[in-house]
């Protein structure tokens, strides 16, 4: 009896022991095969950043009507004869593995976004093994608003994108009633104004939608001179060549309100000019000698 104890307990020493050495093979082996994955991916790395099979020798730009493509080239900093995978995966925040997968130049990206208020959005992206594409996405300037002794056009989005002298010709429609002196380019319009923004859009979408009704003559917004919405109340339109029109409340704004203006432009206003008032009640005043200008 005693001696049967003795051997199970050799035979169950020996199977410990050999569980260990598996064991200790298993973690041995792991880490041999992490270290050989890791020297393979060491030593990918450098052959693909010092390679000069992957040397860029052609940058193109797409989607620039505005912004001039040469200097977007300048500007991204990205030079012919330099390794295509060397900034791969970079930002400004440091290592991307995500920008590394795609294939994206992101510190390049924020900086062009950074100095090109007309950019909207940019992908400089790598396609090996010697080409980089940059492809813009442009904003379009909507509108002009005059502060002081300048012109600043805006986007749809209320993105500010340059200023220009107040005296340039500037092919936009003007809009006023938002105060822009202490914003510049670069930036989007005080949260403050956002809501007479809309409401311009709005304006604009129904004007628009109207002229495009057949039969709707004249068309109203190619005689716009300016918008004003300072009072969101009393949306007004300034139409070629002096023709001030109190719209009134965007809700109220529709197609019949529009159809009058249209037949009075037509056919009871002389000469284009003076004051009309839809605000005050449902039928429209007209005011000869009421016509002044909007500050």
């Amino acid at each position: 009896m005693y001696r049967n104890e003795n051997v199970n307990t050799v035979t169950s020493d020996k199977i410990k022991k050999k569980k260990k050495k598996a064991k200790r093979r298993k973690i041995a082996w792991f880490f041999l095969k992490l270290f050989l994955v890791a020297v393979l991916f060491v030593s990918l790395v450098l052959f693909l950043t010092k390679a000069q099979f992957f040397n860029v020798n052609s940058i193109e730009v797409y989607g620039v009507e505005r912004l001039n493509a040469d200097e977007i080239k300048t500007t991204a900093g990205i030079l012919p004869g330099v390794n295509g995978f060397k900034e791969l995966g970079s930002n400004m925040n440091g290592f991307s593995l995500k920008n590394l997968v795609l294939l994206r130049y992101a510190k390049q990206e924020r900086h062009l976004q950074d100095t090109y208020p007309y950019i909207k959005s940019v992908k400089v992206v790598y396609k090996p093994p010697q080409k980089v594409e940059i492809r813009i996405v442009e904003r379009k300037p909507s509108v002009k608003i005059k502060s002081a002794d300048k012109y600043i056009l805006i986007d749809e989005d209320g993105f500010i994108l340059e200023q220009l002298p107040a005296d340039e010709q500037i092919s936009l429609l003007e809009l006023k009633g938002i105060d822009l002196s202490n914003s510049y380019p670069g930036q989007f319009i005080e949260e403050k104004y956002q809501d007479k923004l809309e409401n311009f859009f709005e304006l604009m979408d129904k004007l628009n939608e109207s002229d495009e009704l057949e039969g709707q003559e004249p068309k109203i917004i190619p005689l716009l001179k300016s918008v004003n919405v300072t009072d969101t109340m009393e949306l007004k339109i300034v139409m070629q060549p002096a023709l001030l029109v109190n719209l009134g409340k965007i809700n109220d704004i529709d197609n019949r309100r529009l159809e009058v203006l249209r037949y009075l432009y037509k056919n009871n206003i002389k000469d284009g000019k003076g004051y009309l008032d839809f605000s005050s009640s449902s039928d429209p005043t007209y005011d000869a000698n009421g016509y002044k200008e909007q500050e």
